[in-house]
């Protein structure tokens, strides 16, 4: 039997997240990972097989010790799929650290896609975002500082 385990983030409607999850893998044993101040509803305890709770609420890169013993949790428990709620860096490097076969997020449409599991992999692609978005950002930038505006341009055709 598969275990699969689905990381709980804040924001993100959980129990949408377990629900495609477990239409996505079927009989698998489904593991809700939340944080200790998260209060499971009743339809998302009876979607998960199991609940962990997490030691924090939020870590730290200035404390690594407790993100240390999540992840030597994570890794002990020997999921096959782990599947975090975001495309996020810090969450990509968590499910490659994982230890899982496969690593997944869940997109805001419902898809499960499917990321490769390693911190390298997680690094380059915040990498990639960081500089497209400074690039889009440039682009903007000089074609506001730059493009030539004729006066009265819009406003004229709307007061017809």
């Amino acid at each position: 039997m598969r275990r699969v385990c689905v990381f709980y983030s804040k924001g993100r409607n959980y129990l949408d997240v377990l629900r495609r999850v477990r239409a996505e893998y079927g009989k698998a044993e489904l593991t809700a990972m939340t944080p200790p101040n998260y209060r499971l509803s009743h339809q998302e305890v009876a979607v998960a097989d199991a609940v962990e709770t997490t030691e924090r609420a939020a870590y730290s890169a200035k404390d690594p010790k407790p993100f240390l013993r999540l992840v030597g949790r994570i890794r002990n428990a020997r999921y096959d799929v782990f599947v975090i709620t975001f495309d996020s860096t810090r969450l990509r490097i968590l499910a490659a650290l994982s230890g899982a076969k496969q690593c997944a997020w869940c997109s805001l449409d419902g898809q499960i896609v499917r990321i490769r599991p390693t911190v390298v992999g997680a690094l380059a692609s915040a990498g990639a975002r960081n500089v497209g978005g400074r690039l889009v950002y440039a682009w903007l930038w000089a074609y506001v500082r730059l493009a030539k505006v004729k006066p009265g341009g819009a406003s004229e055709a709307n007061r017809e």
